[in-house]
């Protein structure tokens, strides 16, 4: 849900004017919301010796000042006097909306791993799974049982995603062919095993233009643009088979995490931040809007965490916590996350959740420095809901994962 200004309740909006999201902008070391149509500031957060803490707001013409809190770094400017109202008058000019030709563009998520973050859009705050194309999609859809019914849909959906980014189509026939050369080295799986070549399909490191199959499905989810999701519903449903575990399949027979926990490594944006900080707060879940690819091994997370300091952008390693009974006990078992099997990559040890997976900020440590790095990067731990159908299906969105 989105946040709404102290004064005149409207949704906050972010630098590019856009109504459905929530964005900060830094001032002075520290974070805050503006409404863009009062020019109020709403709620903020800062950066103080003790690390990241929500903190008050001005209000409008309540003339609080800067808080205490903050650095000494940023004393100066609070013994000045000037209360929020004024520097949001400041910032007025710098921030207005951009025309909806800029505003199309903004907002990206990079998949993990992937070389080219701006492919991938957040999903907007004002969609959930209830009201997604996804979800009406998806339950129209039969799971492919031969290999036709997988392998169409793979190619219709790499050749749509092309249109949509102005690839050539002969680059899209070249990755298909490549994908599809790739399945039939394990021609009793692709022919006999719908399902594991779907889920080995999803773990292929071949690439169109630096992005991967499986960043090009979670495109298709996070955008739930109507054309590619119905290309891409039939390939998810063969996944699906695998990781709903939920009367398909024995979970004492599902390799089950060490103390219950799995690792996710990658970039976190700071004008993303407070949508953990306010899902922690609240405690309240959240959806994944795409499949999340986690792994037993942090290591391995914190390579990609490392990825992520190397694009000049801020680390963070995320936490997925599972009960431990669960490794004896199946009722204390996720019911929509697998151990992916049939890889291309056996060492990743992938723990891969289903779409729209349920999630609960169970901690947060913002790193010290404000580009976090691989060594100490931030540090967000989620728990893992054990069954998606039971939460409301009008839960926020995650922005970023």
């Amino acid at each position: 849900m989105p946040l709404n200004c102290y004064d005149c309740k409207v949704e906050l909006r972010d630098k590019t004017g856009d109504p459905n999201k929530c964005s900060i902008i830094a001032y002075n070391g520290g974070y805050a919301f503006l409404c863009h149509n009062c020019i109020t500031w709403g709620p903020s957060f800062g950066h103080g010796d003790n690390g990241w803490y929500e903190k008050d707001a001005c209000g409008g013409c309540k003339g609080r000042l800067l808080d205490g809190r903050f650095k000494a770094a940023d004393t100066s400017t609070r013994a000045q006097g000037k209360h929020l109202k004024a520097l949001a008058e400041e910032m007025k000019g710098k921030l207005a909306p951009k025309s909806s030709a800029a505003q199309a563009g903004a907002g990206a998520v990079p998949a993990q791993g992937v070389a080219n973050p701006s492919l991938h859009p957040a999903a907007p705050a004002a969609r959930s799974l209830a009201s997604s194309r996804f979800k009406a999609i998806y339950e129209g859809t039969e799971c492919p049982k031969r290999q036709p019914k997988l392998l169409g849909p793979v190619l219709d959906l790499i050749l749509c995603y092309c249109q949509q980014r102005s690839i050539p189509e002969a680059e899209g026939d070249r990755f298909y062919t490549e994908l599809e050369k790739e399945a039939f080295e394990r021609k009793d799986e692709v022919l006999g095993e719908v399902p594991a070549a779907a889920q080995r399909l999803w773990t292929s490191g071949k690439k169109l233009e630096g992005v991967e199959f499986c960043s090009m499905l979670n495109f298709a989810i996070r955008s739930d643009d109507g054309e590619l999701m119905k290309h891409a519903c039939p390939i998810l449903r063969a996944i699906n088979t695998l990781l709903v575990t939920r009367g398909v399949r024995d979970a004492k027979t599902v390799p089950f995490p060490p103390s219950g926990m799995t690792f996710r490594g990658g970039a976190l944006p700071p004008e993303h931040m407070p949508f953990f900080e306010r899902m922690r707060h609240e405690r309240t879940m959240y959806r994944v809007p795409g499949l999340l690819a986690t792994s037993f091994v942090r290591v391995k997370a914190k390579r990609f965490a490392l990825q992520a300091e190397n694009r000049g952008e801020s680390a963070v390693l995320w936490i997925i916590h599972m009960p431990p009974d669960g490794k004896d006990d199946e009722t204390m078992r996720c019911r929509h996350v697998n151990f992916i099997e049939r890889t291309h990559f056996e060492d990743e040890k992938e723990f891969l959740f289903a779409a729209y997976a349920p999630f609960k900020v169970k901690a947060i440590k913002w790193a010290p420095q404000q580009v976090a790095f691989s060594d100490d990067p931030h540090v967000i731990e989620l728990e893992a809901c054990l069954c998606g159908k039971r939460e409301r299906e009008d839960l926020p969105l995650a922005p970023w994962y």
